[in-house]
């Protein structure tokens, strides 16, 4: 998985792209970075690689109950678009496929 652009601030849209193989679904998970290794901090949904049929949307680990996506697979190399939480604090992140089979992932960097 590739994301553009790398570095981008809070509120940006985000670009994922795939291998033309791979399987995923709409959800994401964005981590960071601390003193025991990489910690998810946000939940992140895609427009499904389908700009204007589906609104991206992120919800904070805290927020997170009773939250979900939709089970769906989404197939070709994308790009989904997905959008950096508007909370999320400068720093190093690790952006994940949250449910594919074959984990995917990718650094990004969000600026203050």
């Amino acid at each position: 998985m590739t994301v553009d652009p790398a570095t981008a601030s809070p509120g940006q849209r985000l670009a994922l792209r795939f291998g033309s193989e791979k399987v995923r679904g709409i959800a994401f998970s964005l981590s960071r970075s601390g003193d025991e290794g990489w910690s998810v901090a946000y939940y992140l949904t895609s427009d499904w690689g389908s700009p204007g049929s589906h609104s991206p949307d992120w919800w904070s680990v805290e927020d997170g109950e009773g939250r979900g996506w939709v089970d769906v697979g989404v197939g070709g190399p994308g790009p989904d678009h997905v959008i950096v939480p508007d909370s999320a604090r400068a720093g190093e992140y690790l952006l994940c496929t949250a449910n594919s089979a074959d984990e995917a992932c990718a650094l990004l960097t969000v600026t203050g």
